[in-house]
């Protein structure tokens, strides 16, 4: 067949996805032929050589052909997916939405892009109820169960998910701050960080107390002026041990947020149905034992040990 090839795809495949989720396996050696005269000279597979498409499942069995990019390392399956590349090099973009003012260089692209209008998402994850546009999303998504992590730092043993995930820790390494503030020097790593940044400028002050008028341009603020509110905290633990690990838990959130703990009102007391204290009844506030006692006022209400006939309170 003139101007054609055949890919195969890799009898190793478990599995591939549909509109509707994981589905069955191909044939073993199915294959798809491909017409076209479209211009591109054709190569040898390289052993182990993935599909460069971003919707694509499994890889070409060795042996077979891809289309070369003239410009850059691309390699394509079939004239037409060559075709489709090299448009990205000359910026042609034929394809508009019919919603918006978006435009790409391939119609897969636009089918993609039509579901974030029509808030369609065919693609189903087999394991959780989690639902995507593109099946590339939900092949990084399956890694969420498999816990597969195949992008590797070349600079430490860092791995990730996803692409994009790698490349935003690599910036740990090469200090690099592609985000720059439109308004002073300040430049960031992370979207995020320029995006907080420029709540200085704008003054803006998005995050909000839940008990009075109190703004900031920061959550961690907020919540650090919330525990003004909040003078009192009570802990209830099953068990000595069930206690300390709240205790921690608790301890590790004032770190957090630069609090500090009221060491004179902070009390342990132990509800029991008599018997004396146990001489292993002791917590701690990290290295600070914490004082136990048989009476506690709280909120106007006085509490002794024998309110209860179980648990333990800080």
């Amino acid at each position: 067949m003139a101007g054609g090839t055949t890919a195969y795809y890799s009898s190793q495949l478990a599995a591939r996805i549909g509109p509707q989720g994981l589905m069955p396996p191909l044939p073993q050696h199915s294959h798809i032929q491909a017409n076209s005269n479209e211009e591109g000279h054709s190569s040898q597979v390289s052993p182990g050589l993935e599909s460069q498409s971003a919707d694509s499942i499994g890889s070409i069995s060795q042996g077979e052909k891809f289309y070369d990019c003239p410009h850059c390392n691309f390699q394509g399956i079939s004239p037409r997916h060559l075709s489709s590349h090299k448009r990205k090099h000359f910026r042609k973009k034929p394809y508009a939405c019919i919603y918006c003012e978006y435009r790409c260089s391939d119609s897969s692209s636009l089918d993609i892009h039509k579901r974030v209008h029509t808030r369609e998402k065919p693609f189903a994850c087999p394991h959780c109820d989690y639902k995507s546009a593109g099946s590339s999303s939900l092949i990084v998504h399956l890694r969420v169960h498999t816990g597969e992590r195949p992008y590797l730092c070349e600079h430490c043993d860092y791995k990730a998910a996803d692409s994009s995930s790698l490349a935003r820790h690599r910036r740990v390494h090469t200090k690099e701050k592609p985000f720059s503030c439109p308004m002073c020097d300040y430049k960031a790593a992370h979207s995020n960080n320029l995006t907080r940044h420029l709540l200085v400028h704008t003054g803006e002050k998005p995050f909000s107390c839940r008990f009075c008028d109190y703004k900031a341009a920061q959550y961690s603020l907020v919540v650090q002026h919330e525990m003004r509110h909040l003078d009192d905290i009570v802990l209830l633990g099953e068990s000595k041990i069930n206690l300390q690990k709240k205790i921690n838990v608790l301890r590790k959130y004032f770190e957090d947020n630069f609090l500090t703990l009221n060491q004179s009102k902070s009390k342990v007391m132990v509800f029991r149905n008599g018997g004396r204290k146990a001489r292993s009844d002791v917590w701690f506030w990290g290295q600070l034992p914490l004082t136990i006692t048989s009476k506690y006022t709280y909120l106007g209400y006085q509490l002794t040990a024998s309110n209860s006939t179980g648990g333990k309170a800080f």
